[in-house]
This record gives structure tokens, C-alpha cells and sequence, in this order.
């Protein structure tokens, strides 16, 4: 492994790491390959990241040589980092020549690229993986011989940008799913209150409780097929004649009624 200084890796690992409020880690998959290629003997990198379904996708990529190598290859899907992401374990190899069996697709297409080494590890977070990073070696370094790469150093380290960058994906979808909850809910409190303006309006025009208004409500949206929520915005609004609502013929004209 390269000599890396203390300072750079945390660096690398704060960059991953972002803020409590998530305001400093907009792109973990993009700070993983940086780190990657700025801490370890690779000439690229890649992440691939899993979908809801669980089909890999390029997420990131040190360059657009590497996305096409391994988007090609995920058709099959063969290579390291599909192996890496199905058996949850760091898989690859220091010469490519030697997996033209076990990844025909991928390894033809790396060696194309010039590529002369593939490792994967796993996006790892309790009790599942949701991708890899992959590491493509272009040519062993001077004097080294390539059944010594990456390293055991260098996948130690390898796993632990990839580790932390998992923990800020997973904390980024938390917050974006608990904004979205959030939403729903005010919007299902704000549908609430309409309605319950509505079944008002109701009451008073139909002289009966609020409880048969919501029965005439309810009624009516289901009969025509609207939206409980849209016909009460309606009524409130003044846009929708309460009068065929209540049981009575509309009027031609529209207004508050």
C-alpha cells in the first residue's frame, strides 16, 4: 500500500463521515472514490449501490472508462464487485488473465480498458450489504509483483472508507424517509382539518349534526369518485355546489353555496 499520512486519512474519512445534520456529506459515494484513489494503489475506482429491488447500479466512479466497465458488466451480471455484493465478502483478484473463467464478461471488458487487477468489498451495514467498491489496478508497480496487490493493509482500509461511507448512505435515507413521513403526515392533518371545515359547512346549510353531514360527504365522494380530501377543499373553498352534496339539484352557476 501507498504511504498514506495521518492527516489524509482522516481526512478521507471525515469527508465520509459528513455532519450530524447531513449537511457535510452530500455525496459519500463520490467522497468513497476519492478516497479511495487518493489512499490506495488503484487507477480506478467504482461503487455500486443497490437498488430497492436489489439490482446493482453504478453509483460512482473515478471515471467514465471504469462506469461503462462495470455497467457492461453488471448486464450479466459477473465480475468482483456482483460477487462481493451476493456474498457479503471482499472478492477480486491481482491478475485478470487468471478469472477469464470465472468473470468471462468482466474480465474481458477490464482487460480491454487496460485494467490488470480487480478487488471488491462490500458496502457493509448491520446484518446486510448494499453495493461494493471496486478497485481496478492498471499495471503492478515498478518492482512488486501482482500477486501481492492491493494488500491486506490496503483492503483493511479499503473496508473502512467503504464501511463508514455505507453508515452515511443509510442516514441519508433515514432522513430523506423521515421528511417524507413527515410530509404525509402534515398533509394528512391539513386534510383533516379541511374536512372537518367541511362536514361544518354541511351541517349548517343540511340542519343536521355533523356526523350525518359527514355521512352526506363521504357519500357523495364515493359515489363520483373524488377525492374525500379534494371535495372538502371544495365546499370550503366555495368552488363546489353543496347542494346536489346534501341531496338537492345543482345550480348552474358556481359559487359558494
Amino acid at each position: 500500500m501507498q504511504t498514506v499520512t495521518e492527516r489524509e486519512l482522516i481526512a478521507a474519512f471525515v469527508a465520509l463521515a459528513g455532519s450530524p445534520d447531513d449537511r457535510g456529506a452530500d455525496d459519500p459515494l463520490g467522497s468513497l472514490v476519492r478516497g479511495v484513489m487518493s489512499l490506495l494503489d488503484v487507477g480506478a475506482a467504482g461503487v455500486l449501490l443497490a437498488d430497492a429491488d436489489g439490482t446493482l447500479g453504478v453509483a460512482a466512479s473515478s471515471d467514465d472508462v471504469v462506469a461503462q466497465v462495470e455497467a457492461a458488466a453488471l448486464a450479466g451480471p459477473d465480475g468482483p464487485g456482483a460477487d462481493c455484493y451476493r456474498t457479503f465478502t471482499a472478492v477480486g483478484t491481482p491478475d485478470l488473465v487468471a478469472a477469464l473463467d470465472r468473470w468471462p464478461r468482466f474480465t474481458a471488458l477490464a482487460l480491454g480498458a487496460g485494467y490488470t487487477g480487480a478487488y471488491a468489498v462490500p458496502l457493509r451495514l448491520p446484518g446486510e450489504v448494499i453495493g461494493a467498491v471496486t478497485l481496478h489496478r492498471v499495471a503492478p508497480a515498478p518492482g512488486t509483483g501482482t500477486d501481492t496487490w492491493p494488500g491486506d493493509d490496503a483492503l483493511v482500509l479499503a473496508q473502512g472508507l467503504a464501511d463508514v461511507a455505507a453508515a452515511t448512505v443509510a442516514r441519508q435515507r433515514a432522513l430523506r424517509h423521515s421528511g417524507v413521513l413527515a410530509q404525509q403526515l402534515r398533509s394528512a392533518l391539513d386534510s383533516r382539518v379541511v374536512i372537518e371545515q367541511a362536514k361544518g359547512i354541511l351541517a349548517e346549510r343540511g340542519g343536521f349534526g355533523v356526523d350525518e353531514a359527514f355521512t352526506q360527504l363521504r357519500g357523495y365522494a364515493r359515489r363520483n369518485r373524488i377525492r374525500l380530501a379534494d371535495l372538502a377543499d371544495g365546499i370550503v373553498d366555495g368552488t363546489v355546489d353543496t347542494r346536489p352534496v346534501l341531496g338537492g339539484p345543482a345550480t348552474v352557476a358556481r359559487g359558494r353555496r
